[in-house]
């Protein structure tokens, strides 16, 4: 199978690069799709993205050295990925900026089909990723290892907290949601930074009392879902 990767999908892999090192793709009637289970399996990532695709070709891919490459090409280059190799991702990069002009990337075993994971969310919540971003440098003062996200029932705000030896921070963010509860989960800093670090706007997150926390973006034939699990003591 030959994939033009297109403005969207270079920006899938300049993101996936920041979060993880592999992940698992797959192609059916409704275009791409990329799952990982970051960090051992305690959070994970799913990303469709919209394309024609003529065959279900499943492979699994190291990001690093792909999103290398991606980084030092220009904005008017040609990027074709052909996975029809066998064993093999080969790239071919029509590039005025970039010397390479073709890579072969091993395709690693990809290993058994991801399974949707059914999950219930007790909040859903609209806000505005750099209010997130920026309570969440203030928490890192008093904690960069865990932070707590919680809602109080009928207030559209996003609570933050964080607690450490010089004390406890907490703020609130504005958001918009339906039927909202009291609900408190705790996560980990190392796997929201990760996602954070992007240049996103608009977000929907969801999360419940110790359930993980969703945190959903999209941008015209992108859905990026990214998943935290709670630490729990």
């Amino acid at each position: 199978m030959i994939i033009e990767l297109d403005e969207g999908l270079i920006k899938v892999f300049k993101i996936l690069g920041k979060i993880t090192h592999e992940a698992n793709f797959s192609f059916d009637k409704d275009g791409m799709h990329i799952f990982d289970d970051c960090y051992g399996g305690n959070d994970y990532i799913v990303v469709d993205y919209s394309c024609k695709a003529k065959e279900e070709t499943p492979f699994r891919l190291d990001l690093r050295m792909l999103s290398a490459i991606i980084k030092n090409t220009g904005a008017k280059d040609t990027i074709i990925m052909d996975t029809g190799k066998e064993g093999t991702i080969e790239l071919k990069i029509n590039s005025k900026t970039f010397t390479l002009k073709k890579l072969v990337l091993k395709d690693m075993e990809h290993g058994k089909e991801a399974l949707e994971k059914k999950l219930f969310f007790e909040v859903k919540l609209h806000v505005m990723s750099d209010k997130i971003v920026d309570a969440m440098k203030e928490a890192q003062m008093m904690n960069d290892d865990n932070l707590f996200f919680y809602t109080i029932k009928g207030e559209e705000k996003l609570y933050i907290r964080s607690e450490g030896d010089g004390g406890e921070y907490s703020n609130s963010i504005d958001a918009s949601g339906d039927n909202i509860t009291d609900a408190m989960a705790r996560y980990s800093f190392e796997y929201m930074k990760r996602i954070m670090d992007n240049d996103f706007v608009d977000l929907t997150i969801e999360f419940g009392n110790n359930l993980p926390l969703k945190i959903t973006f999209e941008e015209e034939n992108i859905i990026f879902n990214f998943y935290v699990v709670p630490r729990l003591e």
